[in-house]
């Protein structure tokens, strides 16, 4: 399987639409742009950035679906059948005992391991894989002259107990590396883990890995700090978010479970940088935690560790829960989750414990509002005011109350994520209780958040933020009456369709275009302009479209509805026959038999049709709907 990368210039032809497809792609560097034939005219389908693939469904069809030019200089990683479909046969490598004397004959401290030995057999015949989930297990430092050597009992390091635990796991392959990652001595307190993920990312960068776990023993030797650093960075706010900076603290030599444990984290903290690593991914995941499982059944009895290093030990595991659940849509991993966050929140109070305090009340200020029809037998932190408030008002006082410790200052990201985190929270309450302050609340929110996410440096995240200020000033147009809130709606949907694109991000697009299409028609009912229910039709349309595509059914029933709307207006306005002559039957005029007014339908509260998107957590790519009735 020759998987070398390929380079084209501007303008060359990667493929033409009709050709055999042999072989799929993924983009390393720059962008390629996918075209097809319309009636003898070319039109443009898509444009496809780094970390894409290329030609993937073409190649289960046979043929190539479209033409692929390079847009610029475009670096390509080929991935044939055999790569699609996960190779799993081993190759046979030359040199493959020279390497591992050659290892193993290298000066320093490190002992011979034959569990390390016969790994590294195994490792060195895998072939080369660009689909695989691929860590690295390195040192944080370089043992000191004063820390105890370690002891030579022949049980295996506890970096390569770590290894072990990715053995079984489909499609992931754990290498560790003796060169330890590090920072400058004189590095400021606060600075160090910055330079350190820094540091880690030139590590995986030149490996070709996805994420590195790092780790540290401390002075007695009893006790693994262990971190998860990416190669990627997290463009998204899924509940049960990781963040880098937090540390996961086992026994020096953990067992098999909490290897487990560990290596589930790993997988849930990775950022895949192509659909096939995210696709794979998904799947293994499950896998992990599944296996991950009996470690916190047993978390008590664990040698070493502190009340303090089991509750953190139990907020990953919460946050791993919290990752499935969004996928499967699972209710109850998400209720003990919540518990678990709920009483982390109450145990960690101390200035140290902050960060994960902060990931504890955010992670539960997210999930909370799913958890809404269960709220009355759920235990939750907070005062008795904020619990009778219910879900909502409980969910925004816990993301506000990570906003402290994610300052715009110091965590530019999450603390805009958690700016329209916010707004969204706003905008759900607004809907059960209708207050316009909270819409215009929801607003600051979204403004705030764009102080950070604009549109160069995080074009998805302006685009979801600006998505979501067009659905909020809809409704608070409607409230209002305001024409100008509705134009600042249909003009913030717009702008978001030109980042959010139907070939990348097809759920997405098609909930921009609905809501879209909810300005546009509110604004006709008060302009009267039949271009613009045009305009709605075609926006609901389209939306209709990928949703009966992709089998989103719920989707499908709110944007007929809004098509019915749109079309029982447009039949409104059309131009009424002329009324029957005196001696003629009122049968012979069945124009007039829904006259307005008779059936009470014309009067019927439109309400939000809009679709949202909080959070992504199910099959519709987490949207939700506020549309009346639904």
């Amino acid at each position: 399987m020759n998987t070398r990368k390929q380079q084209f210039r501007d303008k060359d032809i990667i493929f033409r639409e009709g050709d055999p497809a042999t072989r799929a792609f993924t983009i390393i560097a720059g962008k390629v742009e996918l075209v097809t034939e319309v009636d003898g005219k070319e039109k443009h389908l898509g444009l496809l950035g780094p970390g894409k693939t290329l030609g993937d469904v073409d190649v289960a069809r046979g043929r190539h679906q479209a033409t692929a030019i390079a847009a610029g200089t475009v670096t390509l990683r080929p991935l044939d059948h055999q790569a699609l479909a996960l190779v799993k046969a081993p190759a046979q490598v030359p040199g493959v005992l020279a390497r591992l004397l050659a290892s193993l004959s290298g000066g320093g401290r490190r002992r011979f391991s034959l569990f390390g030995w016969l790994r590294q057999i195994k490792e060195a015949s895998q072939p080369a894989d660009p689909t695989r989930i691929e860590v690295r297990i390195a040192p944080l430092a370089p043992q000191t002259a004063d820390a105890p050597p370690p002891e030579a009992d022949g049980r295996p390091d506890p970096e390569m107990l770590i290894a072990d635990a990715f053995a079984e796991l489909d499609g992931v392959r754990a290498r560790i590396l003796k060169k330890p990652v590090t920072v400058p001595e004189d590095t400021e307190p606060e600075n160090r883990f910055t330079r350190l993920h820094w540091a880690a990312r030139q590590v995986l960068a030149q490996a070709e890995a996805d994420l590195l776990i790092g780790y540290e023993t401390d002075a007695g030797g009893m006790r693994l700090s262990l971190r998860f650093l990416p190669l990627g960075i997290q463009n998204e706010d899924p509940p049960g978010l990781f963040h880098p900076a937090q540390t996961l603290v086992l026994p020096a030599r953990p067992d098999a479970p909490l290897s487990a444990l560990a290596a589930a984290a790993a997988l849930a903290a990775t950022v895949p940088l192509t659909d096939v690593k995210k696709t794979r991914l998904a799947k293994v995941v499950a896998q992990a935690v599944e296996r991950a499982a009996p470690a916190i059944e047993d978390l008590d009895k664990a040698a070493g560790l502190t009340d303090r290093d089991k509750t953190v030990a139990r907020l990953f595991f919460a946050n791993l829960m919290t990752q499935m659940s969004a996928s499967a849509g699972q209710l109850e991993s998400y209720r003990m989750a919540a518990d678990i966050y709920g009483q982390a929140i109450d145990v960690l109070k101390d200035t140290a414990d902050a960060l994960d305090r902060a990931v504890a009340q955010r992670a539960l200020g997210a999930i909370l509002p799913i958890l809404a029809p269960e709220w009355e037998t759920l235990e939750m932190p907070g005062d008795d005011e904020h619990k009778a408030a219910g879900p909502l008002a409980q969910a925004a006082a816990l993301l506000e109350a990570a906003a402290e410790h994610f300052t715009r200052e110091a965590h530019p990201k999450d603390w805009a994520a958690l700016q329209n985190r916010l707004g969204q929270i706003c905008y759900r309450i607004d809907a059960q209780e209708g207050d316009q302050e909270l819409l215009k609340k929801a607003l600051n929110h979204y403004q705030a958040a764009l102080q950070v996410f604009n549109r160069i440096d995080h074009p998805l995240r302006w685009a979801e933020v600006m998505n979501n200020i067009g659905q909020a000033a809809a409704i608070l147009g409607e409230q209002l009456k305001s024409v100008e809130l509705f134009e600042k709606a249909i003009e913030a949907c717009s702008s978001a369709l030109e980042v959010r694109q139907k070939l990348d991000h097809p759920l997405m697009w098609a909930a921009t275009q609905n809501n879209l299409g909810s300005a546009l028609f509110m604004l006709a009912k008060y302009t009267h302009d039949p271009a613009q229910l045009e305009a709605a039709r075609e926006a609901f349309s389209l939306a209709k479209g990928v949703y009966d595509a992709r089998g989103a059914h719920r989707l499908t029933m709110i944007t007929e509805k809004n098509l019915s709307r749109v079309e029982r207006l447009m039949d409104l306005a059309r131009p009424k026959s002329p009324p029957p002559l005196p001696w003629e039957p009122r049968d012979y005029a069945p124009h007039l038999a829904g006259a307005p007014g008779e059936t009470g339908e014309d009067d019927e509260e439109e309400g939000d049709m809009s679709v949202y998107e909080v959070p992504r957590d199910d099959e519709d790519g987490g949207l939700k709907s506020r549309a009346a009735g639904a």
